[in-house]
């Protein structure tokens, strides 16, 4: 009996000690974790901050053709193109562009720093400035967080559309805002950057092709394209003079239904304000 005991006394210690552990470990990985999202968070105050400095000075203002507040934004990181705020989908954030290396930014913070969620960017395809491209396609991640894009798929819901329709984006010289127009889940994007004519998907449209519009059909099959997509039961009116706006991010199967690989699109035109 006595020997019972023991064996079970060790047993419950070897228990006992096994969950102290893993209390201890998974103490250890989740403080990493805060620490990691709380540096995080404090390097996006600071870049934040950097929008609202700015230069007193017109005349530094003139020779640079950049908006009081990007001033130093651009100064610190010239790759910057402009700033996109969505409040309804909680992002506030620089936006870059590096036509020499598409990707650049997939996997890097505003330093240039390696990075998992990446910083938004735009295709490197489009131009900003001086000349700017009829549709601007801006990809960005959805993360496991409430960062980036993840919340931008509050957009497939069509009453939280129309909730919070217009959203802004600024380029350096420039602000704007724009109106939400169209939002739909897109299946076989996986060549969107560097190779879109490799494209094999099972759709015909390719949302990523239409940057510029060089004829009034081409206009006609964008508008019908995006028409049959849509998940907002809403007339889409574009016309060649308007500006459009293309959100990109993943869109995780269990969230849209298609197969992985697939991509949430978000498309607004500019207003006239």
């Amino acid at each position: 009996m006595k020997k019972g005991g023991k064996h079970s006394k060790t047993f419950f210690e070897i228990v006992w000690w096994s969950i102290l552990l893993l209390t201890i470990v998974s103490g250890i990985v989740v403080g990493v974790d805060l620490l990691r999202m709380y540096q995080e968070e404090e390097f996006w105050k600071e870049v934040r901050a950097l929008k609202d400095t700015g230069y007193a000075s017109d005349k530094e203002l003139a020779a640079e053709n950049i908006l009081p507040e990007y001033q130093e934004l651009y100064k610190r990181n010239p790759d910057t193109v402009g700033w996109l705020n969505v409040d309804g989908a909680r992002i506030d954030t620089p936006v870059m562009q590096t036509k020499e290396f598409p990707e650049f930014y997939l996997r890097r913070n505003f330093d240039k720093e390696d990075y998992g969620g990446g910083t938004p960017f735009i295709d490197y395809r489009c131009s900003v400035f001086p000349r700017r491209s009829f549709n601007l396609i801006i990809y960005g991640h959805y993360t496991n967080g409430n960062r980036l894009f993840r919340k931008l798929l509050d957009y497939s819901y069509e009453g939280w559309a129309l909730k919070h329709k217009e959203f802004y984006f600024d380029t350096l010289g420039e602000k704007g805002v724009y109106e939400v127009i169209a939002a739909f889940f897109y299946d076989g994007t996986d060549a969107v950057l560097n190779a879109p004519e490799m494209n094999n998907g099972e759709q015909a449209y390719t949302f990523y092709n239409y940057i510029e519009l060089d004829s009034p059909e081409g206009l006609e099959q964008f508008v019908q394209n995006i028409a049959e997509l849509n998940l907002y039961k809403w007339d889409v009116e574009i016309t060649k003079e308007d500006k459009l706006l293309t959100l990109v991010c993943c869109a995780p199967k269990e969230f849209s239904g298609i197969k992985e690989g697939g991509r949430f699109v978000l498309i607004a035109k500019k207003l006239q304000k």
